[in-house]
């Protein structure tokens, strides 16, 4: 008896098959894209809030050592002080209240996702 040999060798894949790994493929990155967007707009919330409270501090400590001190010049002191992180001093806004209360915002104020604040405002219960 003679065995015949196949010489039609089917080696590789089939075009439906790659046209289905694709799509597979195209749902996942589907499901994923839209999850990881928010995380850059947490990081920025995060970084904002740090630098909030790194300049709250140092501002907490300038004012404690002048009597009277208006807000410009607290920021134009801060600037002196290369405090790490503020690489752009026109988004911070700095506010000395009564009793020299200050409140620290940090960020684009027309982004409120991604600004930053010390102290944090407590929210009203309802």
């Amino acid at each position: 008896m003679k065995l015949i040999k196949n010489n039609n060798k089917d080696e590789g894949f089939t075009l439906i098959e790659l046209v289905v790994v694709i799509a597979i493929l195209a749902i996942l990155a589907l499901i994923l894209i839209p999850s990881l967007m928010g995380y850059n707009k947490k990081a920025e919330k995060s970084k904002n809030d740090a630098n909030a409270r790194n300049v709250y501090t140092a501002a907490t400590l300038v004012v404690s050592e002048k009597e009277s001190i208006s807000e410009t010049d607290l920021k134009a002191e801060l600037e002196k002080g290369n405090l790490v992180g503020i690489d752009d001093w026109k988004n911070v806004t700095i506010t000395i209240g009564a009793d020299k209360k200050i409140e620290v915002k940090v960020g684009d104020p027309k982004n409120k996702d991604t600004l930053g604040q010390y102290p944090v405002a407590k929210e009203a219960k309802e």
